[in-house]
């Protein structure tokens, strides 16, 4: 038998690699390849303040005195007042468009997460006749803009009495939401494998516990992408509301302010059209559209590792083992 040797590194060796430490590989780094990064964070920089430059300026405006609106030109106000908080939220119902704006976003975005998860996994893990022409059918109608759809909406509400109606509205949403949520929920439940959902059914679980407490967990990720999807086209939809919608309780945010600054007097006695969406110089008008503009970034909580990474199995398991 040959005698086990030992491989032992020279101490001139081991001098040189702590005097020479080997340099960092070079990969890819925030902006693509590390070289370059101090011109590549100057770029980054630069769009970054051309994004949120147009949004810290109407920040600024909604500090603005009216009377000194339309000659401001610096991003901090040299006389700001909070009065046109007050003025927006107590004077033009803007608490009350908002309310009705959020009770609309939320209807829909659960109204449609829940019939879509539905459908979704009924199209990733059953066969059943004309299965992938009813999805086909599904794909087609998001070829179809919905403006070419508000006529035939209008009758169809008309005769269900569901005109001047949020839930008429929250409908409507639905509907044009639901196409979407399905192709993108049904490619994600087909990529869960199939062995975690036999696994569920040896435990004595039913299809409806499998999807509530192994499918949608492990969609979570794809769910909030699409319910921020769902939120924001609900919440910013223009056309459809002032079309349904005709009684000023009833406004969404959108409708009530368009209808709101139709009331503004601009310089020299001159008003703007009757709901109309130009700009006009009023410091709450700005105000106004900040405020409308926040829960748009809910979002950004989605961006959290917390959303992006792996669902914890074992405790899904648990779920199912406690609600046999």
């Amino acid at each position: 038998m040959p005698e086990s040797s030992t491989l032992t590194m020279s101490p001139d060796v081991a001098t040189s690699k702590k005097l020479n430490p080997p340099k960092p590989i070079d990969g890819p780094g925030l902006f693509g390849s590390r070289r370059r990064t101090k011109s590549r964070l100057v770029i980054a920089i630069i769009l970054a303040l051309t994004s949120l430059g147009p949004l810290l300026y109407m920040l600024s405006l909604s500090f603005q005195p009216n009377g000194g609106l339309l000659g401001a030109t610096v991003l901090i106000p040299s006389h700001p007042t909070v009065q046109n908080y007050v003025q927006a939220w107590t004077e033009n119902s803007f608490s009350h468009y908002f309310f009705n704006s959020l009770y609309v976003a939320i209807a829909t975005v659960v109204i449609t997460v829940v019939f879509a998860s539905l459908a979704a996994f009924a199209f990733a893990r059953y066969q059943f006749p004309f299965k992938q022409i009813i999805f086909y059918i599904f794909l087609a109608s998001l070829a179809v803009p919905n403006l070419l759809l508000l006529i035939p909406q209008f009758l169809l509400m008309d005769r269900l009495h569901l005109l001047n109606s949020l839930f008429g509205l929250v409908l409507l949403y639905v509907a044009s939401n639901l196409p979407f949520t399905i192709f993108l929920l049904r490619g994600f439940f087909e990529a869960i494998p199939r062995e975690y959902e036999e696994s569920f059914r040896l435990d004595g679980a039913g299809t409806l516990r499998v999807l509530v407490s192994l499918i949608v967990p492990l969609a979570l990720p794809a769910i909030a992408v699409v319910s921020m999807f769902i939120f924001s086209a609900s919440w910013d939809e223009f056309p459809v509301a002032l079309t349904m919608i005709n009684s000023s309780s009833n406004y969404t945010l959108p409708v009530g302010l368009a209808d709101s600054l139709a009331s503004i007097r601009l310089p020299g006695g001159l008003s703007l059209p009757r709901r109309s969406l130009r700009p006009c110089p009023s410091s709450w008008s700005s105000w106004s559209h900040c405020v409308g503009s926040v829960p748009e970034y809910h979002s950004v909580p989605f961006d959290s590792p917390e959303f992006s990474k792996p669902r914890d199995m074992s405790r899904a398991r648990v779920w199912t083992v406690r609600g046999r």
